[in-house]
């Protein structure tokens, strides 16, 4: 797994499998969401090299049918929000999230004649005491993505 940070409390992590279109298989071997939600949390500082292919997510979600489909009880949230925050709290019913990787370019500026399907990008963690080899991580088979904010996944996916 392979965390990029994007902001302070947000980064992307990157679940690529060992096994060459492995994912399936590893997903079912994680089982619960415990294990995941540790590599999140044990991740250690790397020199790594990262190939991506280059993707984009742009996608509303409507969270009020998500809260319905999910049998959340309104009422007790609202209850336990009153007595822990003195207020109630209001309903967010749409989220939206829009994510492109395009190496610093403009997405209509690129020629895509030469392109084999994969974007370099050298992301570096060097830690001044670190001095092992340098990790390579290239994402060429299906991987599972997350959006992470401060240690909460808010958005996740498969890419094929």
């Amino acid at each position: 797994m392979v965390e990029i940070k994007m902001r302070v409390h947000v980064s992307l992590h990157i679940f690529l499998p060992k096994t060459r279109f492995g994912l399936e298989d590893a997903l079912n071997n994680l089982g619960d969401g415990e294990q995941l939600y540790h590599l999140i949390n044990t991740a250690q500082e790397k020199y790594v090299n990262i190939s991506l292919p280059r993707f984009t997510i742009n996608t509303e979600t409507d969270l009020g049918s998500f809260v319905k489909l999910t049998e959340f009880d309104k009422e007790l949230y609202d209850n336990v929000s009153k007595n822990y925050s003195g207020k109630n709290p209001n309903f967010v019913h749409k989220a939206q999230f829009e994510l492109t990787f395009v190496n610093n370019e403009k997405l209509e500026d690129i020629d895509d004649k030469n392109y084999d399907g994969l974007v370099d990008y050298p992301y570096y963690i060097i830690d001044q005491f670190y001095s092992g080899p340098k990790l390579e991580f290239l994402a060429d088979h299906p991987f599972l993505f997350m959006l992470v904010k401060d240690t909460h996944v808010v958005y996740f996916g498969c890419y094929q």
